[in-house]
C-alpha cells in the first residue's frame, strides 16, 4: 500500500488511530568482500563479526524482524586473495540469518554460475528484479514474507551504470533498474500490504534521486552504496530512504507503522556504527582466524608479497630511509617519530603484517623495484618512511631530475575515504611535516 501520511525519520511525529501493526526491518549496506576493516580510523570500522553480533541482539529484542542485505558480499574481482576473501564472504553470510540478500552489480560480475552457488551452496535467499532470468543466475525475481499479520514484498535492482569493478557488465541480461522496480513493484501491490524496495544505488544522492523516479510505488526504500559515514534517513518526496554506506560499517534499524487499511504512516530509522569495541561473534570469529590462515598460505605460496621489478613512475629506485639520515640528521629524527615510522609495526600488533591489502600502505615502495619485498630482506623499507612521501631516492644528491613535492594527492593514495575517512589534509600534514 502507498504511503498516505507523513514519514518520521527520528521518532513518529504523527499521530493517527492506534496502528494496525509494526513492521521490524534489520538491514546491512554493500559488505564489498571488506571482513574486517583496517581499522586506521575509530569511528564506525565494520568487520563482520562485529555485525553478527549486532545483528544477534537487534533479533533478541526484535524476535519478529526481517533481516536484509543490500547486497555486494564479494569484493571486486582483483586477485588470488579476493577470490579466497569471496570464499570466507558467503561462508559468513550463511551464519547472518538473513531473510533477503539483493543481488549487487558487483556479485552479478562473477557470473551465474557462481551467483547460483549463493543459493545453492550457501542457502542464501537471494533475489534480483534487474535480471531477465533470474533461473540462470539461480534467484528469485521478488520475495514476499509475512510478518505480524502483514504480507511483505520485496523488490530488488542495482544500477549498471554505477558498477566500478574491472571490465563490463553483460547488459543482455539486465532489465532497466527504474522500469524493472516499476514492473515489480505494481505487480506486488496486488498481493502484499507493504512494498519495500532494496536499491544498490550508488550515493546518497543518486538513492535519493532513483526513489523519486518510482514515484511513490514503493512504501520504503532500503537502499546502500558510496563510501563516507552517513548518518539517517533521506526523504523522496515522502518516500523514506533508509541507506547505509559501503564496507559494512552499520547495522541498520527500520521500524514502520501501518494503520488497520495497511498503510503505512510512519516510519523510524537508526544507523547503528560498527565500533572498534563492539562485541565479536564467535562463530563469524572462527571463519576469520581460518581465512587469515588459508590467506597466509596462499600469500606464500603465490609470492604476493615478493617485490616485482617494476621501474617507479620517477624512474629510480628506493634506497630506504636510513639513507636519507646522513645529510637531512634533523627531518630523519622529527620523522622518527611520528606514526608513519611504526605503520609496519601496527600491522604485527594486530596479526596483519602478511596481509598484502593492508601492507602496501604501511611500507615504503611496495610493487617496485628497490620498494619493500619483507621485513627480513628489506628492514629499511619498513613503515611509511621518506620516500613514501618524496619518491625514491637513488641518484641524490647529485641526480638531475628534482624530487617530487608533497602534495595531497599523493597523501590519498593511502588515506583514502575508504580508510581514512576523517583525513583532512591540512590538518594531518601539520603532524609529520619537517
Amino acid at each position: 500500500m502507498r504511503t498516505k501520511t507523513v514519514l518520521a525519520f527520528t521518532l513518529a511525529a504523527f499521530v493517527c488511530a492506534v496502528p494496525a501493526a509494526e513492521l521490524t526491518i534489520i538491514y546491512t549496506g554493500p559488505t564489498d568482500g571488506i571482513l574486517q576493516d583496517c581499522g586506521c580510523n575509530e569511528l564506525a570500522v565494520g568487520g563482520v563479526a562485529a555485525r553478527a553480533a549486532i545483528m544477534k541482539q537487534l533479533k533478541s529484542k526484535y524476535p519478529d524482524a526481517i533481516v536484509v542485505d543490500v547486497g555486494d558480499i564479494l569484493p571486486p574481482q582483483e586477485s588470488p586473495q579476493t577470490e579466497l576473501k569471496a570464499t570466507y564472504a558467503l561462508k559468513i553470510y550463511s551464519l547472518l540469518d538473513y531473510d533477503a540478500v539483493n543481488l549487487g552489480d558487483g556479485d552479478f560480475a562473477y557470473g551465474p554460475v557462481y551467483v547460483a552457488e549463493f543459493r545453492n551452496r550457501y542457502g542464501l535467499n537471494v533475489f534480483s528484479s534487474v535480471i531477465k532470468e533470474p533461473d540462470k543466475y539461480g534467484v528469485t525475481p521478488h520475495i514476499i514474507l509475512e510478518r505480524s499479520g502483514l504480507a511483505v514484498g520485496f523488490v530488488g535492482t542495482f544500477h549498471a551504470d554505477l558498477y566500478d569493478g574491472p571490465g563490463e557488465l553483460p547488459g543482455d541480461d539486465i532489465i532497466d533498474p527504474k522500469d524493472a522496480a516499476k514492473k515489480s513493484l505494481k505487480e506486488l501491490d496486488k498481493e502484499t500490504d507493504v512494498q519495500i524496495l532494496i536499491a544498490h544505488a550508488g550515493t546518497p544522492n543518486q538513492c535519493r534521486v532513483f526513489a523519486k523516479k518510482l514515484g511513490g510505488l514503493a512504501d520504503v526504500v532500503v537502499a546502500g552504496g558510496g563510501y563516507g559515514l552517513v548518518h539517517g534517513g533521506l526523504d523522496a518526496d515522502g518516500t523514506h530512504v533508509a541507506f547505509s554506506p559501503s564496507r559494512g560499517r552499520y547495522v541498520g534499524l527500520l521500524n514502520i507503522e501501518t494503520d488497520e487499511k495497511g498503510e503505512v504512516i510512519s516510519v523510524t530509522d537508526e544507523l547503528i556504527p560498527i565500533t572498534l569495541g563492539a562485541p565479536r561473534d564467535d562463530g563469524v570469529l572462527e571463519y576469520m582466524e581460518e581465512y587469515y590462515v588459508n590467506l597466509r598460505k596462499l600469500v606464500n605460496e603465490e609470492s604476493l608479497l615478493a617485490a616485482p621489478e617494476a621501474p617507479t613512475p620517477e624512474g629510480f629506485d628506493y634506497v630506504g630511509s636510513s639513507g636519507c639520515a646522513a645529510c637531512h640528521a634533523a627531518p630523519y629524527e622529527q620523522w622518527s617519530n611520528t606514526g608513519h615510522a611504526y605503520a609496519y609495526e601496527t600491522l604485527a600488533e594486530v596479526g596483519r603484517w602478511f596481509d598484502p591489502e593492508c601492507v602496501s600502505c604501511h611500507v615504503t615502495g611496495y610493487g617496485y623495484a628497490g620498494g619493500f619485498a619483507s621485513a627480513e630482506e628489506t628492514p629499511g623499507r619498513t613503515g611509511v618512511g621518506c620516500e613514501s612521501c618524496h619518491g625514491p631516492g637513488a641518484g641524490h644528491p647529485g641526480r638531475a631530475t628534482p624530487f617530487s613535492p608533497v602534495t595531497e594527492e599523493r597523501c590519498l593514495k593511502c588515506h583514502t575515504e575508504q580508510n581514512s575517512p576523517d583525513f583532512i589534509y591540512y590538518e594531518y600534514i601539520e603532524l609529520v611535516k619537517h
